[in-house]
């Protein structure tokens, strides 16, 4: 898949409450299948007074549309496969955006609704928590240290053995500011940032005197997109699942 980025406005940066919204529109190509998805992402209104709409379509390689979109992109999107009558499409959809969010799949079973289907629909569960920096869930188990993760521990499964750990000493989660941090070791954490970044200065400033090794990546190398021919991106080289981490560099 390719795809383009939208614009991400930010509002009430001074006065008010904070919020953004996604505008514009973007286009995801699926070019194995040769199929792309067309969405506009619709700004806010004081006249519509509607937030976070978003429609469009999926078009095959000749540009015929298959399937008609529309929803909200921060709840839930719905999709149909009548693609000529989207007005209809997008009114049916507000109404059940207007229900109870917990019985949009049995709405959607409904005769009057039989042609609409529920694609996707927001985890509540991973809700921004406002007591931890409106971080969610999944963002706070992204620094979590595992035990499996501190030990070479390999599984078997399905003829394939997959390991685990230890981790190189270069992942995120060895970061020890960021661990006395989430401890509310705030002052250590703020000396340990500092001690990190002048590290980095020093590092960076010795590498430009080239008083030592100019730093490459290790487990990825920049060449074609695969897919976009024209462009270059970093490919991953493989080599991580060699657990060499003798080469790592001294970051912490």
């Amino acid at each position: 898949y390719t795809w383009h980025n939208l614009k991400v406005n930010t509002h009430n940066l001074v006065l008010g409450k904070l919020w953004f919204e996604h505008t514009g529109k973007t286009e995801i190509v699926n070019h194995k299948l040769k199929i792309k998805c067309q969405l506009e992402y619709k700004p806010y209104s004081w006249f519509v007074r509607q937030m976070n709409r978003c429609e469009g379509y999926i078009l095959d390689s000749n540009d015929n549309k298959l399937v008609l979109l529309y929803g909200k992109w921060d709840q839930c999107l719905f999709c149909t496969n009548n693609v000529a009558s989207p007005s209809d499409f997008h009114k049916r959809v507000e109404k059940i955006l207007a229900m109870e969010e917990n019985n949009y799949e049995q709405i959607c079973q409904d005769k009057n609704y039989s042609d609409v289907q529920l694609l996707w629909k927001v985890d509540r569960e991973d809700e921004p928590n406002e007591k931890y920096f409106n971080f969610t869930k999944f963002t706070l188990k992204l620094n979590e240290m595992h035990a499996q993760l501190k030990e070479d521990v390999v599984f078997a499964e399905q003829g394939n053995t997959i390991s685990l750990g230890p981790l190189p000493s270069t992942d995120s989660r060895h970061r020890p500011d960021m661990r006395l941090y989430e401890q509310g070791q705030l002052d250590d954490a703020g000396h340990e940032k500092h001690r990190l970044e002048e590290k980095q200065r020093e590092k960076a400033r010795k590498m430009e005197l080239q008083e030592m090794p100019v730093w490459t990546p290790l487990w990825f190398v920049k060449g074609n997109h695969q897919v976009v021919h024209s462009e270059q991106t970093w490919l991953f080289n493989n080599t991580y699942w060699n657990r060499d981490f003798d080469r790592c560099p001294d970051i912490f």
